[in-house]
């Protein structure tokens, strides 16, 4: 049996709850007893304020929820139940012997609910539409679970990531730098110590071995600032940024034009850490497949935001050709996964001969997300531009 399937005969193996709304005290009573003789467990009221607290308490499966009723009518009652995003979930049927000329389903529609009933209607086919939208019901609830736990899975997996990446950058530092600048230092005092005695084309092969060992040095720490950048931890989200822009530039050529905010607001690891891989991700992109010689990177610190955007000048491509989610490329797939695990979307743009665009707004949540702005700093909400 699948996870899906088995999520789903859980669900249905336990009883629903029901709640029947409805003014009229004889059909409710009538609804309520006949889904109690199928073994629902049954909650009643009789106007709207009183279904909304007793959806607020007792979090019904389904509501059966009549529409001409005093003071607050059905469908009131459904999108107040709909835009409530602790209630929003509760599925919503609408049972009505209204009519218009227009279709009564329509109504229930735009009103949110999730099926129509229209009375006087046969007990038979009353218990099959209940049966149907508790079965749809389930379905549903499985598949979010089954979407939040691929969200929690995809963080742990790049939680994970990222704490190798560490070890590994620690190890480069702590380890192969020490015994590369070890090697380095006896190889010069080689050559002070027994210069005059060597040979010319001796000496030459040992400069020649110290600077490679100079140039394995640079490339070491390039590595280890790419897997853990110290900078993000210690100057935050734009410094980095402008810093990631100006080793990109020096080190392929590409002219890099930064626009990063000089807030001095600090956010919690996760979002910063994501958005930085998301520039290092779509900058690589840039080096391997764009052809440009420019680039545009943006980072922008709003209030109740922070936008990122890459663009460059390159080759472009036509984006209908881009294959479907989940055969990407692995850098593609890694910046969507990075910005979902955010609560954002990547949207990607490009036109062939045009140049491509990358953008991400991520929502931040202040109270939760923000961080104290450093000691002794001053936050200067303004965007310069750099060009590195």
């Amino acid at each position: 049996m699948s996870w899906l399937a088995w999520v789903t005969t859980m669900a249905s193996n336990s009883p629903a709850r029901i709640l029947v709304v409805d003014d009229d005290p004889v059909l409710r009573m009538h609804f309520a007893e006949v889904l109690r003789d199928k073994g629902y467990e049954v909650l009643e009221a009789c106007d709207g304020p009183t279904a909304l607290q007793a959806a607020q308490e007792k979090r019904p499966d389904l509501v059966l929820l009549d529409v001409l009723m005093p003071g607050m009518n059905g469908f009131e009652v459904c999108r107040a139940l709909k835009q409530n995003p602790d209630l929003s979930g509760i599925f919503v049927v609408i049972v009505s012997g209204q009519t218009t000329d227009e279709s009564p389903e329509s109504w229930g529609v735009d009103a949110g609910a999730d099926d129509y009933i229209v009375k006087p209607v046969q007990l038979h086919e009353f218990l099959a539409r209940v049966r149907f939208i508790l079965r749809l019901r389930d379905t549903t609830v499985a598949l979010r679970s089954a979407l939040e736990l691929n969200q929690s899975l995809t963080k742990r997996i790049i939680a994970a990531q990222e704490v190798e990446r560490q070890r590994v950058a620690r190890d480069l530092h702590d380890s192969v730098n020490q015994m590369l600048a070890s090697a380095k230092m006896r190889l010069r005092k080689v050559v002070d110590e027994c210069g005059k005695q060597l040979q010319p084309s001796a000496r030459e092969i040992l400069l020649r071995c110290d600077r490679l060992l100079v140039q394995a040095l640079d490339e070491n720490r390039r590595i280890a600032q790419n897997l853990r950048p110290g900078e993000l931890d210690a100057l935050g989200l734009p410094e980095a940024c402008r810093g990631l822009c100006a080793r990109f530039a020096a080190r392929t050529s590409i002219q890099v034009t930064c626009s990063a905010s000089r807030s001095r607001r600090r956010f919690h690891q996760e979002l910063e850490l994501n958005l930085f891989r998301i520039l290092q991700e779509a900058l690589n992109n840039v080096e391997k497949h764009s052809g440009a010689t420019h680039a545009w990177v943006r980072l922008g610190i709003q209030k109740t935001s922070i936008s990122l955007s890459i663009v460059d000048d390159g080759r472009g491509f036509d984006t209908s050709n881009l294959p479907r989610r989940g055969t990407a490329g692995v850098g593609l797939e890694n910046m969507r996964e990075r910005a979902e695990v955010l609560g954002a979307q990547l949207e990607l743009s490009s036109i062939p001969g045009k140049g491509t665009s990358i953008n991400v707004v991520v929502p931040i949540d202040q109270p939760k997300s923000e961080e104290r702005a450093r000691p002794g700093t001053q936050e200067r909400p303004v965007s310069t531009q750099q060009t590195a």
